[in-house]
């Protein structure tokens, strides 16, 4: 591999697409186009399996065939979009680079990256929805990062600001505005909220992250097992799920 600033520049931008982007030596475009679509889906498999999880944990009490497939179809599509992405963005630039008889720096990965993109448009509404907002929050981290903003410095800063923006997020889902996948799903404020007491409302509050410590529990031993790291469970996604849940409440 190369670094990505000097791969415009003789004579390596005349390499071919085996010495610098294939997986493999010896492939061809193609070959490594397949290939890639097989790694990709095992990686993006892996990658959002907690939106085929959490789904399932959320609603455990009410779970029937319908919503048990409902979870694997998104689950399936969402994967497989991204997989797809991925591996057409790749190949793309390897029949741009033939096209121009070397890496140009437009083509490398920028139009190849916008074209491969364009699958998201064949994908179920649904699916196209959480990638939007997926993207439109990492396109944004990214352009603050080039031009080096001061808040992406600060780990507590960027912090602050992730959970402002869930805060309306949030706010949406209980308003019914708002009814895609996100990291939590708060439960729907009844009637007479206002009018309960502190201790109750406490309690409510309790009760619902008490069901996120299962999730979380859950998601960690999950991943120990996947990750055949039994005798070392990391609870990453139990104390976020909590502390996440417990600041939105807090507020």
């Amino acid at each position: 591999m190369v670094a990505h600033s000097k791969i415009f520049e003789l004579p390596l931008c005349r390499m071919n697409c085996a010495s610098v982007i294939h997986a493999l030596p010896y492939q061809t475009c193609t070959e490594a186009y397949i290939w890639n679509i097989y790694r990709n889906h095992v990686a993006s498999g892996k990658y959002y399996f907690p939106l085929l999880l959490l789904p399932l944990l959320m609603q455990c009490n009410k779970l029937n065939r319908k919503r048990v497939w409902s979870a694997v179809r998104n689950y399936l599509e969402t994967s497989s979009v991204g997989a797809m992405i991925n591996a057409t963005n790749y190949y793309l630039v390897c029949i741009f680079r033939k096209l121009n008889g070397r890496f140009v720096w437009a083509f490398t990965p920028f139009i190849s990256t916008f074209l491969g993109a364009q699958l998201i448009w064949l994908a179920p509404p649904k699916v196209v929805q959480f990638y939007c907002t997926g993207i439109v929050h990492s396109s944004l981290e990214s352009i603050l990062r080039q031009l080096n903003f001061g808040v992406v410095h600060s780990h507590l800063t960027r912090t602050l600001v992730f959970m402002l923006c869930s805060i309306i997020v949030l706010r949406g889902q209980q308003a019914h505005r708002y009814s895609d996948f996100w990291f939590i799903n708060p439960k729907q404020l009844p009637q007479d909220y206002h009018n309960r007491s502190i201790e109750q409302r406490i309690k409510d509050g309790l009760l619902e992250l008490r069901a996120y410590l299962g999730f979380g529990l859950g998601m960690d031993l999950f991943s120990a097992v996947v990750n055949r790291k039994m005798g070392k469970i990391n609870l990453k996604s139990t104390r976020f799920l909590l502390s996440y849940m417990g600041i939105y409440k807090h507020f």
